[in-house]
């Protein structure tokens, strides 16, 4: 079974609430209190999970790229620095690949 933030709200002897703002980063959290959660799931080997996140926030930060060539000098290019780019602004990248089938100008003037 897996840790969760109750488990780490026991150990500091926290609501859970408390811990979940904790772990975002909320201001209205003491710093001494987000210091006794950080340990607290430091200790359990606590990792918050990302689509429970994801979830709660009504949001899951991740922008999808689509691109038709993967082999194409120009993608990575680009990709790589947009990925850099997103990941400081928090959100996550997830690339897809498709091939298109017959003639390439015609089939993306249909998407």
């Amino acid at each position: 079974m897996s840790l969760t933030s109750h488990d780490v709200a026991r150990l500091a002897g926290l609501s859970q609430s408390t811990v979940s703002r904790a772990l975002r980063g909320d201001p209205r959290v003491a710093p001494s209190t987000r210091e006794r959660v950080l340990a607290a799931a430091a200790s359990l080997g606590y990792t918050p999970n990302a689509l429970g996140r994801m979830l709660v926030e009504g949001a899951t930060r991740t922008i999808g790229m689509v691109v038709t060539d993967i082999s194409n000098p120009f993608y990575p290019n680009l990709i790589a620095p947009l990925h850099d780019e997103l990941a400081e602004l928090g959100y996550r990248m997830t690339l897809f690949t498709e091939r298109l089938e017959g003639d390439g100008a015609d089939a993306v003037s249909r998407l």
